[in-house]
C-alpha cells in the first residue's frame, strides 16, 4: 500500500530541496507536470511555493487544446512530444532567470 503524503510532508520536501540546492548555489525551479486528464492549474500547489519566495511553473493549461498527444498511449507518463514541448516551454523562463544555464545549449 502506497501511503499518500500529507501537505506538510510535502512541504518539507520542498523547503528541504531549496535548502539543498541554496547552500551550494544551485538554482531550483519547482515545475508542475500535468497529468493527462487536468487542463487547468494548480493554484493552491503554486501559493504554496511561491509565498516561499521560490520560482514555480504550473505547466497545466500550457500544452494547448489537446495535451492528450504528449503523453504515452500506455500508460500516464509523458512522450518524447511532451518532454519536447515542456523543454519549449521552460527555456525561455530558465534563460530569463539563470541564462548562463543556456547560454551554451545547442
Amino acid at each position: 500500500v502506497i501511503k499518500q503524503k500529507t501537505r506538510d510532508e510535502w512541504r518539507a520536501i520542498m523547503e528541504a530541496t531549496a535548502a539543498d540546492c541554496a547552500e551550494p548555489g544551485v538554482p531550483v525551479m519547482f515545475v508542475r507536470l500535468p497529468q493527462r486528464e487536468q487542463r487547468g492549474g494548480f493554484p493552491v500547489l503554486a501559493r504554496e511555493i511561491t509565498a516561499r519566495g521560490l520560482p514555480f511553473r504550473d505547466l497545466g493549461g500550457r500544452l494547448g487544446s489537446r495535451p492528450e498527444r504528449f503523453y504515452l498511449a500506455t500508460d500516464e507518463h509523458m512522450s518524447a512530444a511532451g518532454h519536447a514541448r515542456v523543454a519549449e516551454l521552460l527555456l525561455g523562463w530558465v534563460g530569463e532567470r539563470h541564462p548562463a544555464l543556456i547560454a551554451h545549449a545547442p
